[in-house]
């Protein structure tokens, strides 16, 4: 939704960290974001916002309350400037950079982080809750809690976030027949890993940066053992179903 000299402006800043859609319509920005077609929304506020486009971003940020929305704004003219903070009060953007200021590079980076945890999170929540929907509470926020958190090292850290007993969660998982507390943490921190290296500009430094892995030689040594596959192997991690299959045994199995 910009003009042709901006937009390729937009795609030189975004080389060789991701790829670039453009919407040419509010109307294919509402499908393309509700069909999960789009880790991440990057709108240049040029001050000619009409009603569709903010109804859009309003519906996309009321459906959607995490996704990752940025906002490019210029700074030539104060009104634009204006115009997008009062647009900002109404769709709540992930971000905002200023054209020619800020490090959109780095700001980029963080939001595509934010959209591989937000699709992974959503995926493995959604795939217990299909499989296992009278799943003891306490198990199913550890597995929530796993997905979701940023800062999430180990498995004392989720147990103590939620004031549990390392023992009382052994013998839930042990009476919903489920494996340990370790092999769980691990199978979920993989998944997210595989999300975050579905980006073809991802890189194994990148998960080790982002997750709890030590070095890049153990993640590899933990995707062989949770998902049979290398995380070179991007083809494969695209395939969402193949990557999830391992996850839905453990869960399945009784």
């Amino acid at each position: 939704m910009t003009d042709r000299a901006e937009r390729a402006r937009i795609e030189a800043l975004l080389r060789g960290i991701a790829a670039v859609r453009t919407c040419e319509r509010p109307s294919e920005l509402a499908r393309r974001a509700s069909e999960m077609e789009v880790g991440a929304v990057i709108y240049e506020v040029t001050g000619h916002e009409g009603p569709e486009l903010t109804d859009v971003l309003q519906t996309l940020r009321r459906r959607f309350p995490d996704f990752p929305l940025l906002f490019v704004i210029g700074l030539s003219d104060a009104g634009t400037t204006d115009r997008a903070a009062a647009l900002a009060t109404t769709t709540n953007p992930s971000s905002m950079v200023f054209r020619g200021v800020t490090d959109m590079r780095s700001t980029i980076d963080a939001i595509l982080d934010e959209a591989a945890a937000r699709s992974a999170a959503g995926r493995i929540i959604a795939t217990v809750d299909r499989l296992r929907p009278d799943l003891d509470p306490l198990v199913r926020d550890f597995i929530v809690h796993t997905a979701t958190s940023r800062n999430v090292a180990r498995v004392s850290r989720v147990t103590a976030a939620l004031h549990a007993s390392g023992r009382t969660l052994a013998r839930r998982l042990r009476e919903e027949r489920l494996p340990t507390a370790h092999v769980l943490f691990w199978t979920i921190m993989v998944l997210r890993a595989a999300y975050l290296l579905r980006d073809p500009f991802s890189t194994q430094q990148r998960v080790v940066d982002l997750l709890p892995f030590p070095d890049q030689s153990a993640v590899t040594t933990r995707f062989h053992r949770y998902l049979g596959m290398t995380p070179s192997d991007r083809a494969r991690l695209r395939n969402a179903d193949r990557i999830f299959a391992h996850f839905e045994a453990l869960l399945t199995k009784r």
